[in-house]
């Protein structure tokens, strides 16, 4: 029975999680717009994400009740005497980047989570934005939180999607079949809950299948194809982009450049670079810009692949 009412809890959070990431999506679209404007309305946003965390849908996240902590740097003094901030838990911090631009982010772990985010507030600058998981039932323990933080960093690093601030990658923690199960569960119940408020840097492409529109972009003497999915825009292995530059290209976009070419992402072949691996950009524009090494319009660019008989 207990199990059943387990299953049936997470499905209920995949269709809940689903209706609030897309929610959260509108959402942010809408603020991008504004502020285009010269209209911010990031406070909104942020007490949104309060509204989600203070009616208590985490409950509906599982059989182990985590609890998600969403905030701002801006509002932490504000709301560090949080009674759930005194538990056990695992926190990402991450800044605000541009378009395109991979974020650097830092994972960590505390059984005094109040202390710990004071410290970082103190001592790292780069820092914007701050998700905290805990239990409020006091499931986690000081072998959960470290297993989950070396799992974290390990998903960060195979999905590419950000820079992790973290050196070093933490050795996984040897638990018990039973802990290892539970800390599993915890952890799948906080990647259903991070889309909900915008945090995609542990998600690698879906992988592309046959309801995917595949696109084209074939210019300045590069091909390359790609396809849209929920987390943007992710170019497949064996295209290629130009080597060289435009003057006006977006620092950001240059910036990036470099970050996939030491990640190897981008391959050196000689006169271009090419994917040696799928690749998931924020929008087809900054795909665009990466492939072509310049400020592009992807919509003007990437063109719906033909209909084959």
């Amino acid at each position: 029975m207990h199990s059943n009412s387990c299953s049936l809890r997470r499905k209920l959070a995949s269709v809940f999680a689903s209706a609030l990431t897309a929610a959260s999506t509108a959402l942010y679209a809408t603020r991008n717009l504004l502020a285009a404007a010269g209209i911010f309305i990031k406070p909104f946003i942020t007490s949104w994400h309060s509204v989600i965390k203070h009616s208590h849908c985490s409950k509906l996240f599982g059989c182990v009740t985590p609890a998600l902590i969403n905030l701002l740097r801006t509002i932490f003094n504000s709301i560090k005497q949080l009674e759930e901030l005194d538990n056990t838990g695992v926190y990402i911090l991450w800044e605000n980047v541009p378009e395109g631009l991979l974020p650097r982010v830092y994972i960590g772990e505390s059984d005094k989570l109040k202390g710990r985010l004071d410290l970082q507030d103190r001592e790292k600058e780069f820092w914007d934005n701050c998700v905290a998981f805990v239990s409020k039932d006091k499931y986690l323990n000081k072998a959960h939180i470290r297993y989950l933080e070396a799992r974290l960093v390990m998903l960060a690093k195979e999905a590419k999607r950000c820079e992790l601030e973290s050196g070093t990658v933490p050795r996984i923690p040897t638990l018990a079949p039973a802990d290892r199960s539970d800390a599993e569960l915890y952890l799948r119940e906080m990647l259903l809950c991070l889309p909900v408020i915008g945090v995609r840097f542990f998600e690698k492409p879906s992988g592309q299948n046959q309801s995917n529109t595949v696109f084209d972009l074939n210019s300045k003497g590069v091909t390359a194809k790609g396809y849209e999915e929920s987390g943007g825009f992710t170019v497949l292995t064996g295209s290629t982009a130009v080597k060289s530059e435009t003057n006006s290209i977006h620092i950001h976009i240059k910036e990036l450049r470099l970050t996939l070419q030491k990640k190897r992402i981008l391959k050196d072949m000689g006169t271009t670079f090419e994917f040696v691996e799928d690749y998931t950009f924020g929008s087809l524009s900054a795909a665009a810009s990466v492939v072509l090494g310049m400020s592009a319009n992807g919509r003007y660019y990437w063109k719906k692949q033909s209909s084959k008989t």
